[in-house]
């Protein structure tokens, strides 16, 4: 008798071993799916902060001798003024084309200094050429503005236009 209680005791004992070992490896691998899907999510969360933020394009970009007081440049082009001044004859109007250098810090000085001067003009950029039109018969202005366009270096040059 005593035999089949020890050999019960220790089937219990095994029975419940084998229980125990089994929720232990079902915990395991459910332990491992939500690892497997946390690392999936962090991945995915990687990929996605992989796209470059404006200071990580601007550290890449290449150094000028130069910098911009601005970001954008902006050219407006106010025809209504011109538009209600003319009459219906057509007389040749003369202007004056600036002619400067091709380069962005260029063109940003010519505008802020025809802009400082109070002169109209018109600026047309095309791929080689920066065409200025002054739109002023006071030529003193004018040469005053290229006076100072000289100080920072840019060398202009100019021409008379019949509009």
């Amino acid at each position: 008798m005593q035999k089949k209680i020890t050999i019960a005791i220790f089937a219990i004992c095994f029975m419940a071993l084998v229980v125990i070992i089994s929720s232990v490896f079902s915990l395991n691998d459910d332990f491992k799916d939500t690892i497997s899907i946390m690392e999936d999510n962090l991945k995915k969360e990687i990929k996605q902060k992989h796209i470059p933020t404006w200071n990580e394009k601007l550290a890449k970009v290449k150094t000028q001798d130069y910098h911009f007081a601005i970001n954008n440049l902006f050219i407006q082009i106010d025809l209504k003024k011109e538009k209600a001044k003319t009459t219906k004859t057509r007389v040749p109007k003369i202007a004056y084309q600036l002619l400067v250098d091709n380069d962005r810090y260029s063109s940003f000085c010519v505008q802020k200094t025809l802009e400082s001067f109070s002169l109209p003009y018109l600026m047309v950029k095309q791929k080689d050429k920066n065409f200025i039109i002054i739109n002023s018969y006071n030529t003193n202005k004018i040469q005053k503005a290229i006076d100072t366009l000289k100080q920072y270096n840019i060398n202009s040059t100019l021409k008379k236009v019949t509009i």
